[in-house]
């Protein structure tokens, strides 16, 4: 029975080497919890949020970054630091530019993501999210008109 109670341990122990858990919250820049983002990896593992904004996501130590994506926020890509187990990022709502150029519709969105320093401040404050900023380096996924 010993050994049985032993083998079983190795294999369970064997399952969960390599892997970590990120948990976090998403929220949109007016600090509301966004449920229903896809969250997927480099190596094509999805998940979603919850109704609060919140994830759980097992993935492999060799995860390099998580993008995250929903109808009605820019779709984001974060390149996760080596020791990231909690993950709270705030996403600007999606936007339209209508009428301006390409280059100047992503120069705007690039400005609405240079500004969230403050936002992270202001949810940091308010408890909302657990660090002062996300535990990588967050950048919009570029977007193209394909006409």
């Amino acid at each position: 029975m010993k050994w049985l109670i032993a083998h079983i341990i190795l294999f369970v122990s064997c399952l969960s080497f390599g892997q970590t858990t990120i948990e976090g919250k998403v929220l949109d820049d007016d600090l509301s919890p966004f449920p229903q983002v896809l969250i997927t990896t480099n190596n094509n593992l999805n998940t979603l949020t919850d109704i609060n904004g919140n994830f759980k996501i097992v993935v492999d130590k060799e995860i390099l970054s998580l993008t995250f994506s929903a109808l009605g926020l820019e779709t984001t890509k974060i390149y996760l630091e080596s020791n990231c187990k909690n993950l709270d990022i705030i996403i600007p709502q999606a936007s339209t530019h209508c009428f301006a150029s390409e280059k100047k519709a992503k120069r705007l969105v690039a400005k609405r993501f240079k500004n969230l320093g403050a936002k992270y401040d202001d949810a940091y404050s308010r408890n909302l999210i657990g660090k002062k900023r996300p535990c990588g380096v967050v950048e919009f996924v570029n977007w193209k008109i394909n006409l």
